[in-house]
């Protein structure tokens, strides 16, 4: 948000919350989700820990459903509506605002912890999804 003003604040908790929100909807799809859907996803969600995210593949989700990794792919975005990276990101950007709002970790920490290259790299991905920099976020969280 370039220029703050009264509804700055509620646009950038709205933006937070959406993001956060797309996660708990795939929690809820989850439960109704075919078998091997519901194992990558859990995979995924097991991926993003608050000790750090570990790296997941296409192949390794796709073997622990017993499925072809194109099949993933295409049935992983029919029923979530996003590509497994996309999800997997969008975990990580929620974790990252979650630690984000606990003021005693530096941002370049946050970023290295949730699978970001650097502090660069989180800030642009942040902005881009959320319209909000960890910066801003965290100012406005604290």
């Amino acid at each position: 948000l370039q220029d703050p003003d009264g509804s700055s604040t509620l646009e950038i908790e709205s933006r937070a919350r959406e993001a956060l929100a797309c996660v708990a909807q795939g929690d809820r799809r989850r439960r109704y989700a075919a078998g091997y859907l519901k194992r990558s996803l859990d995979a995924l969600h097991a991926s993003v820990r608050s000790d750090g995210v570990d790296e997941v593949s296409l192949t390794e989700l796709s073997e622990l459903g017993g499925v072809h990794p194109g099949h993933l792919a295409r049935a992983f975005k029919k029923r979530f509506g996003v590509s497994v990276g996309a999800y997997h990101r969008r975990l990580r950007i929620a974790e990252a605002a979650r630690r984000l709002s606990r003021r005693d970790e530096p941002i370049a920490r946050v970023a290295g912890a949730t699978g970001f290259a650097d502090q660069a790299h989180l800030t642009r991905t942040m902005k881009r999804e959320l319209g909000i920099t960890p910066a801003a976020l965290r100012r406005e969280l604290g």
